[in-house]
């Protein structure tokens, strides 16, 4: 079991075991934020192991993730999260492949399989040569 802390300071919880996270919106990250970073960079780590252990070349250059919330009720939680990796030098008869690919990602990465399973995660990819 891995155990995270977060002390409560001036500027909001602050988690400060590795480097200082500060989550208050406005001034840090808001939780919600966190949640869909995590979601996106877990799916980042996954998705370039299948692409080296389908032994396709590429430069992994950025991941951009939008969301969206439920209107209605006053939680609001998240509706849909849409991850879009950006990749270089992938050889033009391995993008499809690389595209098949995607459907490996939320099934292999733990914070995808943690989530509520009403939230819709769509994966994109661009290939920027």
């Amino acid at each position: 079991m891995e155990t995270l802390t977060f002390n409560q300071t001036a500027n909001g919880l602050q988690n400060t075991q590795t480097e200082t996270w500060t989550f208050k919106r406005g001034v840090g990250y808001a939780p919600v934020q966190a949640l869909v970073s995590a979601t996106a960079v877990c799916e980042s780590y996954v998705y370039q192991e299948i692409l080296t252990n389908s032994k396709i070349n590429y430069t992994f250059e950025k991941t951009v993730v939008s969301y969206e919330r439920e209107e209605t009720g006053h939680v609001n939680p998240i509706k849909s999260m849409s991850v879009t990796f950006y990749l270089k030098g992938v050889p033009a008869e391995k993008q499809g492949l690389a595209t098949r690919a995607l459907r490996l990602v939320q099934a292999n990465c733990p914070v995808s399989q943690s989530l509520n399973p009403n939230i819709q995660i769509s994966e994109t990819i661009i290939f920027d040569d």
